[in-house]
């Protein structure tokens, strides 16, 4: 019986963790040796950047660390997408640093949909993804400076 219930919660345990993960297939070895490279990757980064926007930051870690790498290379290489990090925004990622690529992804999707040409609103859509995401993490580090940015945002609505 001992054996029936540990291997029953094995399996659940199992499930769990797989139905959190994204189910989006990115390749072991992150490189784009061409222009092409980038134009072909661009659906899987879409999926990869709404993955992350989309869970909170404490929603498997796992998955997290799979896809932010890729996301960043990506974004390193493309002309499709211009992203920035300044110290204002560094303030908002340094006690959860997952939430900077919630930012990058965030303000990337927004370019990826609207243009480059309004930086100010893509801007604004990487601070909403990284609100939401921060807002909606049970476990996380209590940022002060996060805090204060909700309430100025409520306060301005």
């Amino acid at each position: 019986m001992k054996y029936t219930a540990l291997l029953a919660l094995l399996l659940f345990s199992t499930l769990h963790l797989h139905s959190q993960s994204s189910g989006i297939t990115i390749p072991k070895e992150i490189h784009f040796p061409t222009p092409t490279s980038y134009d072909r990757a661009e659906s899987t980064v879409k999926a990869c950047m709404q993955w992350l926007v989309d869970n909170p930051i404490d929603t498997d870690p796992s998955e997290h660390k799979r896809l932010a790498p890729f996301v960043f290379r990506w974004l390193e290489g493309t002309d499709k997408a211009s992203v920035a990090i300044d110290a204002d925004l560094m303030k908002y990622t340094d006690k959860n640093s997952r939430l900077i690529m919630v930012f990058l992804s965030g303000w990337a999707l927004y370019q990826l949909q609207h243009g480059k040409a309004n930086e100010a609103a893509a801007r604004e859509a990487g601070l909403v993804a990284l609100i939401n995401s921060y807002s909606n993490a049970m476990e996380k580090v209590r940022d002060k400076d996060i805090e204060k940015l909700i309430k100025k945002r409520k306060k301005a609505k």
